[in-house]
């Protein structure tokens, strides 16, 4: 089969299989002189288990480490990726629903009919945004924590806590439930 054929039949695209070339997922034929490679039929059964293996969250490095596995003893090894997988899955589930919880009560609160003259979720966005240096040339607050890049820009203004977050929610009524949150925004 040629590498347009593998990849039609494969379900990717002919560049997909060459950086799975690259990365050590698939073997390139060699090439004949004054002809195309030919690839043998196998090579679609190995990419559909690498998708697959990307389907339920396994990353290439984890399939590399798949496919070099005995199939016979394999088991105890994927368990072990696989239930890893199913923590990091959890962990991830739990982040998100705790964004949702935090961004469902700001749409909220855009919602509700206020004398409000600026949006709740820009001016949450914007807290403690700008940099305002103090007369002296440095920061009013946290100097010890503070890094300036360039003539006056303060990486440390874009850094919040998730307390600081939850709070400044809380203050514009939305009573966000911030459990769960500060470990989204520790990534960060």
């Amino acid at each position: 089969m040629t590498i347009g054929r593998v990849a039609a039949a494969g379900g990717v695209s002919v560049e997909t299989i060459r950086y799975y070339q690259r990365r050590g997922l698939l073997e390139e034929p060699a090439k004949p002189i004054g002809g195309y490679r030919l690839y043998p039929a196998e090579m679609v059964n190995r990419i559909c288990f690498i998708k697959r293996a990307q389907v339920l969250g396994f990353t290439l490095g984890d399939v590399a480490g798949l496919l070099r596995l005995d199939n016979r003893e394999a088991c105890a090894t994927t368990r072990e990726l696989a239930a890893q997988k199913v923590a990091l899955i959890e962990q991830k589930l739990s982040q998100l629903q705790a964004m949702c919880s935090a961004l469902t009560k700001l749409v909220r609160q855009c919602d509700k009919k206020r004398k409000r003259s600026t949006c709740p979720i820009i001016e949450i966005l914007q807290r403690n945004s700008e940099y305002q240096p103090a007369a002296n040339g440095s920061s009013d607050h946290h100097n010890a924590n503070r890094q300036v890049v360039g003539d006056d820009v303060d990486l440390a203004t874009c850094r919040l806590t998730h307390h600081d977050l939850c709070k400044e929610i809380d203050d514009l009524g939305a009573g966000v439930a911030c459990a769960g949150f500060s470990q989204h925004l520790s990534g960060f």
